[in-house]
């Protein structure tokens, strides 16, 4: 989801490109998505299955602070969550 109101549909697939992320992702310019998942600051991930919201928190913990990141996180807290969910089990740390 990318929130910005001034990104271009070109700027999200360049994005996502240089990153990596093999998903989809859609614009929300009026940031309608970004409320109702009660998102805060980005990168932050929000899952929802269907209309209900499973998840909501960090991608990983590669950010340490502002401006000092780790050179691969150590912790991959969407990854977990995710596979959590495909597979039906409870997410293994609070939210």
């Amino acid at each position: 989801m990318y929130p910005d109101r001034d990104l271009t549909a070109a700027a999200h697939g360049t994005h996502r490109a240089e990153f990596g992320y093999p998903m989809d992702a859609r614009a929300d310019p009026q940031q309608e998505s970004v409320r109702k998942a009660g998102v805060q600051v980005t990168p932050e991930a929000a899952v929802f299955v269907g209309d209900k919201l499973v998840y909501c928190g960090r991608i990983d913990d590669r950010y340490v602070d502002f401006g000092q990141s780790r050179a691969t996180p150590a912790q991959r807290d969407l990854d977990e969550a995710l596979a959590a969910i495909a597979a039906g089990k409870p997410l293994p740390f609070d939210v």
